[in-house]
């Protein structure tokens, strides 16, 4: 046979899909970036800013003054010739008693019929009616009881003088017995009567601020009135106080202080006062808040609701959820020193080897210093991270010996102390500064600025700082 025919079998070249490829890999790299973002911590941070706090605590004060009570000397019916807080000389006419009532009855008539107002007189009466209608609130209708009876009295006083004049003469030829009561001092007229006149602060317990139980008396026109009965009174100074409950909180808080900046509900503007601190007879402590200005806006309060400003507790604003605490060693300032050529600060360290002591400069990272002291990273004796540009640290125990000393004056590390600060993280990497706390709330701090090792305004500083510690990588 001629020679054989040899079968040689063809294998076909291995085709990829360059696509398939593309695509497998882009799926991995998905997983990947995937379980990265799942797995890594959210980073929530806080733009420092410059705030101020505002204290929502609302005070409920007593207020005690000088005040002078004054009762009928007789019964009869009563009729008074000046309106609330009206200030009056020594010797005004302040009200008329007579047994028959004939007095109201005839300045009534009289001023009806031949009494004109005066030019000054109706423009009281309208700058009063006008205030009444700008604070008008239909939940309290009593309000135009107490305007009515405001300008009643007004509208007596500008007619009393002459009116009284006339019925005197009218009286001394009839039956009728009355008596006019003049002031006897100088002073602001109040007719509102309580059980606080004469009441002295050492006196004071905590059912004095009950305002459910306070009952004043207030005596109208026309009334009749027994002997005795108190009537009005005459607030004569221009001091006033404002008591108040202290708490645990309030006492450290105001701790130190002898001015305190106020502002009553309802007013539009503050104003500041004496502050002090008391003991009340129950054992209780108490604020006091002493005034000698504005007295004649709240001659007819009892209690006012106010609330303390603390608009000079300006500062860099935090949330105090960023607050962590660190210890740290606590070093007197006059061992610190400069290496060599070095601009870094740092303590001259003792150490021994084969060839006895030795002393190395040893450059710090200073978080915090005060008058006396500098305060620098605690480490164990075990060891711990190296300070920085340098082959050794300081820890426990170590021995620093003071700069330029002819006695070889040393100190010993080892007593620590805690410092408040937060996680900067401007750098990328969680870095511990101090913070010096100017005053707080239930969320957040006011803190120095422009301090030597503190944050500056725009600075970012973590939020949540359970889940980091310093030199922590965050981005």
């Amino acid at each position: 046979m001629a020679g054989q025919n040899k079968v040689i079998k063809y294998r076909k070249p291995i085709r990829i899909n360059v696509g398939v490829l593309i695509f497998v890999i882009m799926f991995i790299y998905m997983c990947f970036f995937v379980y990265s973002y799942l797995s890594h911590k959210a980073v929530y941070f806080y733009e420092v800013t410059e705030g101020a706090i505002v204290d929502d605590t609302e005070y409920t004060g007593l207020i005690l003054r000088s005040e002078e009570v004054q009762s009928a000397p007789e019964s009869g019916y009563i009729n008074y010739f000046i309106r609330e807080g009206r200030r009056v000389p020594n010797g005004s006419n302040i009200y008329s008693l007579d047994s028959s009532n004939n007095v109201k009855q005839y300045l009534e008539e009289d001023a009806a019929s031949s009494f004109t107002l005066s030019e000054s007189n109706l423009k009281s009466i309208k700058r009063e009616l006008s205030e009444f209608s700008l604070s008008y609130n239909d939940l309290d209708f009593s309000m135009v009881y107490d305007a009515k009876a405001s300008i009643s009295a007004n509208i007596s006083e500008f007619t009393s003088t002459d009116t009284l004049n006339s019925f005197s003469e009218m009286a001394q030829s009839g039956n009728t017995t009355y008596v006019v009561e003049k002031a006897p001092s100088t002073g602001v007229i109040s007719f509102i009567v309580d059980s606080y006149e004469g009441r002295g602060e050492d006196s004071l317990t905590s059912e004095d601020f009950n305002k459910a139980q306070y009952q004043p008396k207030i005596i109208k026109s026309g009334e009749l009135v027994a002997a005795g009965t108190p009537i009005y009174k005459i607030i004569n100074s221009e001091n006033w106080y404002v008591y108040f409950k202290l708490t645990d909180e309030d006492k450290k808080r105001f701790e130190g202080k002898t001015v305190l900046n106020v502002e009553f509900q309802g007013s539009d503007f503050g104003f500041s006062g004496s502050y002090s601190e008391l003991t009340g007879s129950d054992g209780a402590a108490y604020g006091k808040i002493a005034f000698n200005k504005f007295m004649i806006q709240y001659e007819n309060e009892r209690f006012v609701n106010f609330r303390i400003k603390s608009d000079n507790e300006t500062g860099l604003k935090i949330p105090l959820s960023s607050v962590v605490e660190k210890q740290f060693y606590k070093i007197p300032k006059s061992y610190t020193t400069k290496g060599g050529n070095s601009v870094k600060t740092g303590f001259n360290k003792e150490v021994y080897d084969e060839n006895g002591a030795s002393i190395v400069f040893v450059p710090v990272v200073i978080y915090y210093s005060d008058d006396d002291f500098v305060y620098i990273e605690a480490l164990s004796s075990e060891g711990g991270a190296l300070q920085q540009n340098s082959g050794d640290f300081l820890k426990s125990g170590d021995n620093i010996v003071m700069p330029e000393s002819t006695a070889g004056e040393k100190f010993q590390i080892g007593e620590t102390a805690p410092l408040k600060g937060v996680y900067y993280i401007n750098k990328g990497f969680a870095v511990f500064k101090h913070i010096e706390i100017i005053a707080s709330n239930d969320e957040y701090l006011i803190i120095k600025k422009n301090t030597e090792y503190g944050l500056s305004v725009y600075d970012h500083i973590l939020i949540d700082t359970s889940k980091y510690s310093e030199g922590d990588f965050i981005y």
